[in-house]
């Protein structure tokens, strides 16, 4: 079991955090409108910060951690 939780991405987290882990997927820009923009990785970016910023969970003071699948990414940032 453990195992297919690896494969799957699933991060071993303590029992309290389980419960408020949320996966949000990045968003990839159709390429009609990557070819508008100057800096498509950035328009990516900040739109998943604003998925972030409307969850109800996350309060001032909270801090996210940002992984990627395969958990080689890892980013912890308080909010403010």
């Amino acid at each position: 079991m453990e195992k297919d939780k690896d494969k799957a991405g699933i991060p071993h987290l303590p029992s309290r955090a389980k419960n408020k882990m949320i996966q949000i997927l990045l968003e990839d820009l159709p390429s009609k409108v990557r070819n508008l923009v100057r800096n498509p990785k950035k328009v990516e970016t900040e739109i998943v910060a604003l998925k972030i910023s409307f969850i109800k969970k996350v309060n001032k003071g909270s801090n996210i951690v940002i992984t990627d699948l395969l958990r080689a990414g890892l980013a912890v940032i308080p909010s403010y």
